[in-house]
C-alpha cells in the first residue's frame, strides 16, 4: 500500500507542472485606472515567477500614466512606485520576489533600470553614461542584465548589475550596439551585439570567474598594478592578466585589445578567437588551438608558442599561417 501511494504521489508530482487545460481566466485588476481615454483602467502582465508572483504595469488613478505592479494571491496588486518620475514598467521577477524593469527619474528626462524588493523598495541601477537604461532579466542570485545608452546616447551597450559589483559595461563584438536578454544561474549572459559593419550576432558573455580566473592572483603586485591601470583607463571589469586559463574553452571569444599578459593558456581552445591588438606578453600558449584566430597586431613578446595549432590563423604581421608554412612562429 505504501509503495502504491508513493507511486501515485510521484506520478502526481511529475504531472503537477503539466497544464493541458482547460484554463480559467483570472482578472488581476488594475491600480485604479487612468484618465479618460483609450487606455483608461488598463493593466498588463509581463512576467511570472514559479511562485505565481505576477509583475507588469497598470495605469493609475487621475494620471494618464502607468506604474509597475506586483501581484500575489495573498496580497493582490500593489503599486511599486517610480524612481521619482511619472511612470515605471516591470519586466521580470525571480523566485525571491525581486522585480526588475525601468522607470522615469525625477523630471522625466531620464529613464533608468530598477530593481525592487519587498524590504528595499525600488532602487536605481544607474546607466552607462547615457539617459536611458532598461533591465530585462534577473537570475535567482539577483544579477540583473539589460542595456543602457552610453554617453552621447548614440549607441547602447549590454550591462550586468549586482548588488556588490554595480553596473558594468559588457561591451560589444566590435560594433556600436549590444543588448543582454537573459542570464542563468552561473552568471552567463546572452543577447546580441553588432560586429564591425553593424551586423548583429548572437553573443554569450562568459564570466571569467567561471573559468577559474578573477583577474589577478592573490597579492601579486604586478597583477594589481595592471588592474589599477585598466580601471584608470576606463576598463570594464577585471583584467585577464596573470590568469590561470589552462584548458579553457575560449573558442570564438572577442578579446580584441585585451590584456592577457602573463596568463597561462596551455591547451586552451582559442579557435576563431579575436585577439587583435591583444597583449600576450609572456603568455604560455603551449599546445593551444589558434585555428582561425585573428592575431593581427597582437603582442607576443616572450610568449611560449610551442606546439600551437596554426590553421588559417591571421598572424600579428597580417599574414596568414597557411601562406607562412602552416605557422605564425616567424611572424610574431
Amino acid at each position: 500500500m505504501l509503495v502504491l501511494l508513493a507511486v501515485l504521489f510521484a506520478a502526481h508530482a511529475a504531472s503537477a507542472h503539466v497544464a493541458p487545460g482547460p484554463f480559467i481566466p483570472i482578472d488581476l485588476g488594475t491600480l485604479g485606472g487612468g484618465a479618460a481615454g483609450r487606455f483608461a483602467a488598463a493593466s498588463w502582465a509581463a512576467a511570472m515567477s514559479s511562485k505565481s508572483q505576477v509583475v507588469g504595469s497598470s495605469y493609475i488613478p487621475d494620471l494618464d500614466t502607468a506604474h509597475a505592479f506586483s501581484w500575489t494571491q495573498a496580497g493582490g496588486m500593489i503599486d511599486l512606485g517610480t524612481l521619482g518620475g511619472s511612470s515605471s514598467f516591470a519586466v521580470a521577477v525571480n523566485d525571491n520576489g525581486q522585480v526588475i524593469g525601468y522607470s522615469a527619474a525625477a523630471g522625466d528626462l531620464r529613464t533608468h533600470a530598477f530593481s525592487w524588493t519587498q524590504t528595499g523598495g525600488m532602487i536605481d541601477l544607474g546607466a552607462l553614461g547615457g539617459s536611458y537604461s532598461e533591465a530585462v532579466a534577473v537570475n535567482a542570485s539577483g544579477q540583473v542584465v539589460g542595456y543602457s545608452y552610453v554617453a552621447g546616447d548614440n549607441s547602447a551597450h549590454a550591462f550586468s548589475w549586482t548588488q556588490t559589483g554595480e553596473m558594468i559595461d559588457l561591451g560589444t563584438l566590435g560594433g556600436s550596439w549590444s543588448f543582454a536578454v537573459g542570464v542563468n544561474a552561473t552568471g552567463q549572459v546572452v543577447g546580441y551585439s553588432t560586429v564591425p559593419g553593424e551586423v548583429p550576432h548572437a553573443v554569450l558573455w562568459q564570466p571569467i570567474a567561471n573559468l577559474g580566473c578573477h583577474g589577478k592572483h592573490g597579492d601579486d603586485d604586478r597583477a594589481r598594478r595592471r588592474q589599477d591601470d585598466n580601471d584608470a583607463e576606463g576598463g570594464h571589469g577585471a583584467t585577464l592578466a596573470d590568469c590561470d586559463l589552462r584548458g579553457a574553452n575560449l573558442a570564438g571569444a572577442h578579446l580584441s585589445g585585451a590584456d592577457l599578459s602573463g596568463s597561462n593558456l596551455k591547451h586552451a581552445n582559442l579557435a576563431r578567437a579575436n585577439l587583435e591588438r591583444a597583449d600576450l606578453t609572456e603568455v604560455n600558449l603551449k599546445k593551444a588551438d589558434l585555428t582561425g584566430a585573428n592575431l593581427t597586431g597582437a603582442i607576443f613578446a616572450g610568449a611560449n608558442v610551442k606546439g600551437v595549432t596554426w590553421s588559417n590563423t591571421l598572424c600579428p604581421d597580417g599574414t596568414n599561417s597557411d601562406a607562412d608554412g602552416g605557422t605564425c612562429a616567424g611572424h610574431l
